[in-house]
């Protein structure tokens, strides 16, 4: 997949209009909690005990404000626009952005 499946903060605005913010991850772990069909219900086959680790140590923390899943790169030149939010139309577009991060920002913990 070219991706390693994880979240990571990608250095963009937490906010998509002022005083409105995009929860990002954040939001993806309380829906993942309040869902029947998580790891941990019901409907989990038993063969996934193992696997429902990942679901059950899941720890919503302030810093998945901003973080969103880490895309495949599987044909990335074919997937414009880019970003979660579509924010880049090219590829160039999204190196001068990685280019430019404050490194500070990222290790702010959100």
């Amino acid at each position: 997949m070219f991706s390693n499946g994880e979240f990571g903060d990608i250095g963009v605005s937490f906010f998509v209009q002022p005083g409105v913010v995009d929860p990002g991850r954040h939001a993806g772990i309380l829906a993942l909690r309040q869902s029947p069909y998580n790891l941990l219900g019901a409907f989990a086959d038993r063969d996934t005990r193992i696997e429902s680790v990942k679901t059950r140590h899941v720890d919503l923390q302030h810093r998945n404000f901003g973080e969103f899943k880490v895309p495949s790169l599987r044909n990335v030149a074919n997937t414009a626009p880019y970003m979660h939010d579509g924010k880049f139309a090219t590829l160039e577009a999204v190196l001068r952005h990685y280019s430019q991060l404050n490194m500070e920002r990222l290790h702010a913990d959100g």
